[in-house]
Formats: structure tokens, C-alpha cells, sequence
């Protein structure tokens, strides 16, 4: 009887599968710093609600948008709690579909020269089945650099060069990490703020 709730209790312990994480870093697209989009996906037969728990840089502050999927694709606010844990900010909320997205900026150091460098870590919160990371690359950048190198380097529909990596799997604490690097001898972004348009009163 021992062995069988001990079992059981370790079963009941596994955490969630991600059958699928795509992690996004999209430098100076609509603020200086860099845009981190974590878009994920449980397994399809995950029990709901799932707890889920996401360590972000405590550097970086609240995430910007937390935002549940359903089925249709569509995204809404999710509601979530953080918890400071040395360097990570634990961000935990309880997630009622199998999807979920999360975002949050960092900053981009710049060089007198105008050399943006960017070091990113990834640690896995979860069991992955499959994992993207894709870097998406401004504009006007000059000679830019993703180490380790990319096998996949495209444009997408709107002309925007992605660097994509695929890995097969990630266990539950597993690591990757990249650095990324380019020129830019201007500030701007890749999709500005549109300034609110003012009508002048009649005089």
C-alpha cells in the first residue's frame, strides 16, 4: 500500500508538457529596448485549469501582456501573480485552455559606436516536445550576428528577416542561450507609436 500512494503521488507531481514553446526576441520594434514573446502550448489532454508557473528576469519587471488562447485563436487578459526568487520573477497564473502567451521588454546595451548586443538565456519551466526561438532582425540593422548561428534565416510576408532555431525537445530545466549583435546608426524602430492626431479648434 506504501509503494502504491507513493507512486501515485509522484505521478501526481509530473509537471505539465509543452507540446510546443515558440520564444520570440524582437529588438527595437516598438520601444528602444528588446520585445521577449513566449508563446506556448500544452499538451492537448493537460487537465484543466493548469497551474502554470513562468520565471522571467526580475531585471525586466511585470510582464507587459498576459493573454489566455482559445480555441479560435483569439487572446484575452489573463489574470496572474508574481513572486521575486533571487535574479527571476516567478509569474504564476491559472490557465483555464491549453494556451498562453507572455510578454515583457528588456533592454538593448549600446555602444559609443552604435553596436547593439543583446545576451539571452533560456531556462525550461517545463518539459518542451518542440522549440523555437526566433530572433526577429530590424530593418536598418547592419552586420547582424546570432551565436550560436541559426539554420534558418527568412524573410517573412512583410519583408521582416527571422532567424529561426528548432530544437526537438528541452527537459524540464535544461538551458540554451544565444547572443545576438548588430550596427545601427539610427534609433529608429521597427513599428513606431502612431502619434494621436490633434485637430486645432476653430478659432
Amino acid at each position: 500500500l506504501w509503494l502504491l500512494m507513493s507512486w501515485t503521488t509522484s505521478q501526481a507531481q509530473e509537471p505539465p508538457t509543452l507540446s510546443n514553446l515558440e520564444l520570440s526576441l524582437w529588438p527595437e520594434y516598438d520601444r528602444p529596448g528588446v520585445l521577449v514573446i513566449y508563446q506556448g502550448e500544452f499538451a492537448a489532454d493537460t487537465a484543466l485549469p493548469i497551474p502554470v508557473e513562468i520565471r522571467i528576469p526580475a531585471r525586466v519587471g511585470l510582464p507587459t501582456a498576459m493573454a489566455y488562447i482559445d480555441e479560435l485563436g483569439q487572446r484575452y487578459n489573463q489574470a496572474y501573480t508574481t513572486q521575486q526568487e533571487g535574479d527571476w520573477t516567478l509569474v504564476s497564473f491559472s490557465l483555464e485552455t491549453t494556451s498562453f502567451q507572455l510578454e515583457y521588454y528588456d533592454t538593448l546595451p549600446v555602444d559609443s559606436t552604435g553596436k547593439r548586443t543583446f545576451a539571452f538565456e533560456y531556462v525550461a519551466d517545463y518539459p518542451i516536445s518542440a522549440f523555437t526561438f526566433k530572433v526577429q532582425v530590424p530593418p536598418t540593422a547592419q552586420d547582424f550576428v546570432l551565436n550560436p548561428a541559426a539554420r534558418s534565416v527568412a524573410p517573412d510576408m512583410n519583408g521582416l528577416v527571422y532567424h529561426s532555431v528548432q530544437i526537438d525537445s528541452m527537459a524540464q530545466g535544461d538551458s540554451r542561450g544565444w547572443t545576438l549583435s548588430y550596427q545601427k546608426d539610427n534609433d529608429s524602430l521597427t513599428n513606431p507609436p502612431v502619434e494621436p492626431t490633434v485637430t486645432p479648434l476653430p478659432a
